[in-house]
């Protein structure tokens, strides 16, 4: 109780010494009009932000991404700035006074803020839901996009299969309910363009655009091992799947575990190598020797997919849900995308015509990788986040939609 009071009082005068200074920094640097405003992503240290900043770079802008915690399965050298190191557990104090130092810097550097529902650069601290106060002083623009927890709130979940993974994988969500909704509230009412990346958007009230995994990949990074050939068929050779789930009950990993045991009894002759809390460079070399990337169960279409697909993998994923992907179909290129649906249920019969093959897997594999580099390269998602960042910017209204269609 007395070192909770300590916090409190220590955080209390932190804020009021910080105050005129992220005000005034606020006044003086203010954005003025030009035609390439200066774009941050932040503070969630999150994959999605690395890429999509490079994207915005290649496209000619000053993107930089500006993290607060680096977590264990990245390089600090993903980003470009970042000012705590989950490994080392920073100190209390130190935290409260980085935040503030960090967003005296963004306000001084940068035009566009790009954050998520949880985020904000001021977030942790107590002007956290005043933050919007000193984009308005400064002339800055905000964009947001949800990534997962940010915006979850399992009791407006539809797909209860889904939410049910997800809550036993997330439990702790469901206790932060209400302070999730203060969050989608608050970024609602003052960001200037918000978008419903599915299924992320079910709780978010507005979308200014629709969109489906609204992230960029280095695809020349993330190229196939020109070594690589499609010649297993699980009788000569064991074929290798992959599994890389950061939580078992979310991605449906019991469904795949059971199947592959009874693929096995079958007499085929399979390697699955379930992958948890590995560094994602280290990942990427393991996927690029792998035949099959079986994602996920119970929902599909993330980063892992778009990964997998650019490395020519047949990727298998579940892109059943009408809730979701209905939409997705009529108002994305999600149309397009290669894809092997697939169910808790019908996980035996789709390994087993990829397993025995080898033809098959090569052109799903090559469809995949045409696909994410027409829509998920640094060229494709720069073209759409330009397209944001250009009607942001310039005040515009137009429907954004429909940017795919340029590709």
């Amino acid at each position: 109780m007395f070192k909770k009071l300590i916090k409190n009082l220590f955080e209390i005068t932190v804020t009021f010494i910080f105050f005129p200074f992220i005000l005034i920094s606020a006044i003086r640097f203010t954005s003025k009009t030009k035609s390439n405003p200066d774009v941050v992503w932040g503070p969630n240290a999150i994959n999605p932000i690395k890429n999509n900043s490079l994207a915005l770079r290649k496209a000619g802008r000053i993107s930089d991404s500006y993290v607060d915690i680096i977590y264990s399965i990245n390089n600090r050298d993903e980003f470009n700035y970042y000012y705590f190191d989950k490994t080392k557990k920073p100190f209390f104090y130190f935290q409260i006074l980085m935040r503030y130092l960090s967003f005296i810097d963004v306000l001084r550097r940068y035009d566009i803020f790009i954050t998520n529902y949880n985020g904000g650069f001021l977030r942790d601290t107590k002007l956290r839901f005043f933050e919007h106060i000193f984009w308005k002083i400064g002339k800055k623009k905000v964009v947001v996009w949800p990534y997962g927890s940010d915006s979850t709130i399992y009791s407006d979940m539809i797909d209860h299969s889904f939410r049910y993974g997800y809550f036993k994988s997330y439990p702790e969500i469901a206790k932060r309910e209400n302070s999730i909704k203060k969050q989608i509230c608050y970024f609602t009412k003052h960001a200037d363009f918000l978008i419903g990346n599915i299924p992320h958007h079910e709780s978010c009230p507005k979308w200014d655009m629709l969109t489906i995994a609204c992230y960029g990949l280095d695809t020349e990074e993330w190229k196939p091992d020109s070594n690589y050939t499609y010649a297993k068929d699980g009788q000569n050779e064991a074929v290798v799947i992959i599994h890389s789930p950061n939580h078992r009950y979310v991605k449906g990993t019991e469904f795949l575990i059971e199947t592959c045991e009874q693929i096995k009894k079958d007499g085929y002759k399979i390697d699955l190598k379930i992958i948890e809390g590995m560094k994602h460079n280290r990942l990427k070399k393991l996927m690029k020797h792998c035949d099959i990337l079986a994602a996920q169960f119970l929902y599909g279409y993330a980063l892992t997919e778009i990964e997998g697909m650019s490395l020519a993998k047949p990727v298998l994923s579940n892109l059943e849900n009408d809730h979701y992907y209905t939409a997705a179909r009529r108002y994305t290129y999600f149309k397009e995308c290669p894809i092997v649906s697939t169910t808790p249920e019908n996980i035996k019969e789709n390994l087993i015509r990829l397993i025995q093959n080898p033809g098959l897997r090569k052109t799903i594999g090559k469809k995949g990788r045409e696909f994410v580099i027409k829509y998920h390269s640094l060229e494709g998602q720069g073209l759409m986040w330009s397209k944001i960042i250009a009607n942001v910017w310039n005040n515009k209204d137009e429907d954004l939609c429909d940017w795919w269609k340029d590709r």
